[in-house]
């Protein structure tokens, strides 16, 4: 069984919990290596107006992106 905070318990498969941990566990490493990625290409812009319009989930341009950011960008599809 398992329950979210607040919620009661509730009985999920085993299958259904490895989905869910799975899922989590995507989402978790795609923003990790999405937020490297970001933090790389702020790194490299010499103009102050250009990282003021930066906002978290801009398309960052692919020579700034980690190999693992682009891979999970494509699962993600």
């Amino acid at each position: 069984p398992y329950h979210a905070s607040g919620e009661p318990f509730k009985f999920y498969s085993v299958d259904d919990i490895q989905l869910i941990i799975n899922e989590a566990s995507r989402i978790k490493n795609y923003h990790t290596a999405y937020f490297n990625s970001l933090k790389n290409y702020i790194n490299a812009i010499q103009a102050i107006e250009e990282v003021s319009a930066i906002t978290y989930g801009i398309k960052i341009p692919e020579e700034y992106c980690s190999e693992v950011l682009i891979v999970l960008a494509k699962e993600g599809e």
